[in-house]
C-alpha cells in the first residue's frame, strides 16, 4: 500500500513540475542552472550518480544561491549532500524522494528554506549538519516551522566550526597558485583554498649595452625558478654626431666634402657633398665688335667671365643696324640736251657708295619748257634773240645747225603749221 502511495504522489509531482521546468537553462557536467537578473546562479536538476555530492560555489563563474524545485529529484545514488556557504534559499521540493540520502549538510549562508524542501516517504536521512549555531539556525526562514527542530525526524547537530584536516593539492610557484583542500571530518564539508603565487625572486640584470645603431638587453633570472627569465630591449642610444669638418673645399668648379663622426663610437662617420659654390662674375667686356656700314648691321658680344676660375658665364650677343649713306649734294655728270637726258651724281661720304639718276632731255623748240611747242615757244624764242641771251637755252637750236637765229624761229613756226 505504501509503495502504491508513493507511486502516486510521484506522479503528481511529476505533472507539477511539467508546468515549472526552468526556460534557458544551461548545463555544466552534471549540473543544470539558470542565471538570474542579480548574475547568480539557481540550480535546477542535477544529473549526477556520485554518492556524495558537495553543491559547488559556482557554476559558469556565477554565484550558486540557490537550490531550485526538484534539483535533486528521486536519485537514489545520493547518500551524503553537502550545502556550503553560499546557498541563500533551498526551494520546496529541493530534494524530493532520494531514500538513500543519510547524510545532510548545510551551511550557515541559508536565509531561506522551503515548504516540503527534503521529502522522502521512505527515506534513511538520519543525520543533519548545520554549520552554525542555534540561533542561527533558529533565525532561518522556515516555511514549513517543524524544520526548526528537525527534518524528517533526523535531529539537528549544531556544528559552528569545522574539525579540519588539509591535502595539499598543488604548491604555488612563481607564477601559479596552489590549492588546498580543506575537509571536515565532522560534517564532511570541503572547500579549496586558493595559495597565491609568491611571485619570482629576482636575480641582478645582466646588462648588455646598447649601441649607437643596435638595441641593447638586460636579463635576469628568478632564483626561486630559474627557468623564469625577464628580459628587456635598451633602446639604440643613436648617434651622438660631431660637428662637420670640411675635407675638401668647394671651388665654382668642383663640389666638395665634409664628414662628421660620431661622438660615442668613432667607427661611426658620415660623408656628404659641399655644393659647387656660384660663380663670382667680373665686369661686363665687350667682344666681337663688327662695325656696322651704310649697308649692313653690325654685332658683337657683351661677355662676363668668372673672377676665381676665369669661365665665362654670360655671353650676350647683341646686333646694331645698317648706318645708311651719307650722301652729298647731286652734282650734274651728263649735261641734258634738246632731246637728250641728262645724268646727275652723289656720292656717300662714309664708304664713297656713288648714285646716279637721269635729267630728262628738253623738247626742241619748248622755249617756255612748258613740254609744248606752240606759239608761246616762238614768241619767247623772238624775245631771247633781240635779249641777245637765245643761245643760252637749250632747246632754242630747232633746226640743229648749231646756231640760233631767225632760221630757227621759221623752223618752230612751219612745225607748228604742220
Amino acid at each position: 500500500m505504501k509503495r502504491i502511495l508513493a507511486s502516486i504522489l510521484a506522479a503528481l509531482m511529476l505533472v507539477t513540475a511539467i508546468a515549472v521546468l526552468p526556460v534557458g537553462a544551461i548545463t555544466i557536467g552534471d549540473w543544470e542552472y539558470s542565471v538570474n537578473d542579480d548574475g547568480e546562479a539557481t540550480i535546477t536538476s542535477y544529473r549526477g550518480s556520485d554518492a556524495v555530492v558537495t553543491i559547488p560555489d559556482t557554476l559558469g563563474g556565477y554565484p550558486v544561491t540557490e537550490i531550485g524545485f526538484w534539483a535533486f529529484y528521486f536519485n537514489n545514488d545520493l547518500k551524503r549532500l553537502i550545502i556550503g556557504n553560499g546557498v541563500k534559499y533551498i526551494h520546496d521540493s529541493a530534494i524530493w524522494n532520494c531514500d538513500h540520502l543519510s547524510s545532510l549538510t548545510i551551511g550557515s549562508s541559508v536565509e531561506h528554506i522551503g515548504s516540503s524542501a527534503y521529502w522522502a516517504l521512505f527515506g534513511d536521512l538520519n543525520t543533519i549538519y548545520y554549520v552554525g549555531t542555534r540561533s542561527e539556525w533558529e533565525s532561518i526562514k522556515f516555511d514549513n516551522k517543524t524544520y526548526k527542530t528537525g527534518i524528517n525526524n533526523a535531529p539537528i547537530t549544531f556544528h559552528p566550526e569545522h574539525t579540519e584536516s588539509e591535502e595539499v593539492l598543488s604548491e604555488p610557484s612563481c607564477t601559479t597558485d596552489g590549492e588546498t583542500l580543506h575537509s571536515c571530518s565532522v560534517c564532511g564539508q570541503e572547500w579549496i583554498e586558493t595559495v597565491p603565487a609568491f611571485g619570482h625572486t629576482w636575480s641582478d640584470w645582466d646588462i648588455t649595452p646598447a649601441t649607437c645603431t643596435e638595441n641593447g638587453i638586460k636579463t635576469r633570472v628568478c632564483e626561486t625558478d630559474p627557468t623564469h627569465i625577464d628580459s628587456e630591449t635598451i633602446p639604440a642610444t643613436g648617434h651622438a654626431w660631431n660637428e662637420w669638418t670640411t675635407v675638401v673645399a668647394a671651388t665654382c668648379t668642383q663640389k666638395g666634402s665634409e664628414t662628421r663622426v660620431c661622438a660615442t663610437d668613432s667607427s661611426h662617420m658620415e660623408i656628404r657633398d659641399i655644393p659647387m659654390l656660384d660663380h663670382k662674375a667680373g665686369e661686363v667686356k665687350i667682344e666681337n665688335n663688327v662695325a656696322a656700314t651704310c649697308e649692313e648691321g653690325g654685332s658683337y658680344d657683351l661677355v662676363r667671365y668668372c673672377e676665381v676660375c676665369g669661365k665665362e658665364t654670360v655671353r650676350d650677343t647683341q646686333h646694331t643696324d645698317a648706318l645708311g649713306h651719307s650722301f652729298g649734294e647731286w652734282v650734274v655728270t651728263t649735261p641734258v640736251g634738246v632731246g637728250v637726258d641728262g645724268v646727275e651724281t652723289r656720292e656717300c661720304s662714309v664708304c664713297g657708295e656713288k648714285e646716279t639718276r637721269t635729267i630728262s632731255g628738253s623738247t626742241p623748240g619748248d622755249i617756255t619748257g612748258d613740254g609744248k611747242l606752240n606759239a608761246k615757244d616762238v614768241i619767247a624764242l623772238m624775245k631771247a634773240l633781240i635779249n641777245g641771251n637765245a643761245e643760252e637755252i637749250p632747246a632754242s637750236d630747232f633746226n640743229k645747225d648749231g646756231k640760233v637765229n631767225a632760221k630757227d624761229v621759221i623752223a618752230m613756226m612751219k612745225a607748228i603749221i604742220a
